[in-house]
């Protein structure tokens, strides 16, 4: 009945709203909430923004093009910061959401 659907389930009246995603997936991994109330959701390595004009998750091109090589397995938000963490089989990312920078983590080196 549910196969590949994602929707809104309403708890008061329990119906199930069917959402459409613009984009083809196979495995959705998580759906979260930013700090701005946006709806995201995860999925084939990939992050979709909720549209609510269109009723559909759109590929949200917020997140800036990652180091090359590199594979986002999971990812979280930090609200504390506005940060987004990126985990991959090439380690941790942190992603600013102000400064739209990556930080690795990697100490810089004074010369």
């Amino acid at each position: 009945m549910f196969d590949k659907q994602i929707g809104i389930f309403n708890t008061t009246r329990f119906t199930f709203t069917e959402k459409k995603i613009n984009t083809p997936v196979n495995l959705v991994k998580k759906i979260m909430e930013d700090e701005q109330g946006r709806v995201i959701l995860f999925a084939d390595s990939k992050q979709f923004m909720y549209d609510e004009q269109q009723q559909s998750f759109n590929l949200n091109h917020s997140i800036a093009n990652l180091p090359a090589g590199y594979t986002v397995s999971d990812m979280a938000i930090d609200h504390s910061n506005s940060s987004y963490w990126l985990t991959g089989k090439q380690g941790s990312l942190l992603y600013n959401i102000k400064t739209k920078q990556f930080d690795t983590g990697r100490q810089q080196s004074s010369s």
